[in-house]
């Protein structure tokens, strides 16, 4: 009989610690699997990576690439992303966005369409951005010349060989027949195109035909003056 109290007993106190070993591993495990999946979802980098892929290929919008910005640096300050991420995505917005400009910039000197101070303004925005590039520095000193030699100076031409032959320069002439020959300060990959050579030959050919009727004008004046000195 006693024998038989003590195995019951010991059954007893075996399901009790069965009962609180397996609550124990149930509490366990409902405690670490959200910690677990926190540390997966917490991270937005892939997101943001998938954004500037779409900002790469989708058409040009400056805006954007301020939104993006600032979408990385809030990520960054809470905590979604670490610093060696979020340099990384800045990299790669900033080489897109060097990208746009730049395809910006040659369009307008290869096709001259756009405009001027737009394109110049996108340029001085990516070297805030990014910081001193020579490429930068030379699209910004040949956007100016290509304005000037496409809409300025034949005008200025045109304005000098269409006053009166009497006010001849010759001085004011080869400044301008050099400035039409050689367009100092634009690049030899513009000049030598189509464009800048008919606007060389058009430029010349007012100058020569100005210089000409001066050289009549004068050889009249002078044999005028001949006569007088007969009389």
């Amino acid at each position: 009989m006693e024998k038989r109290k003590l195995i019951i007993l010991g059954s007893t106190l075996l399901v009790g610690v069965l009962l609180i070993g397996g609550l124990m591993l149930s509490e366990g495990a409902s405690i670490s699997g959200p910690e677990i999946i926190d540390t997966k979802t917490k991270s937005n980098s892939k997101d943001l990576e998938k954004k500037i892929e779409e900002y790469k290929v989708n058409s040009f919008q400056p805006e954007q690439y301020s939104t993006l910005l600032m979408e990385i640096n809030s990520s960054k300050e809470q905590g979604l992303i670490e610093i060696s991420t979020s340099n990384f995505l800045t990299d790669e917005l900033n080489s897109a966005y060097k990208t746009h400009v730049f395809n910006k910039a040659d369009y307008y000197l290869n096709q001259g369409d756009g405009d001027k101070n737009t394109v110049l303004s996108y340029l001085v925005s990516l070297e805030k951005a990014t910081g001193n590039d020579t490429r930068i520095d030379f699209y910004k000193s040949q956007i100016p010349k290509y304005d000037y030699f496409t809409k300025v100076f034949p005008g200025k031409v045109t304005a000098f060989t269409s006053g009166n032959p009497a006010n001849f320069s010759s001085g004011k002439y080869n400044s301008l027949k050099s400035e039409a020959e050689n367009m100092p300060g634009l690049d030899k990959q513009y000049k030598s195109k189509g464009k800048f050579t008919s606007i060389k030959n058009t430029a010349v050919a007012q100058l020569n035909t100005y210089k000409t009727k001066f050289e009549s004008f004068d050889r009249e004046r002078k044999l005028n003056s001949v006569d007088i000195e007969f009389e």
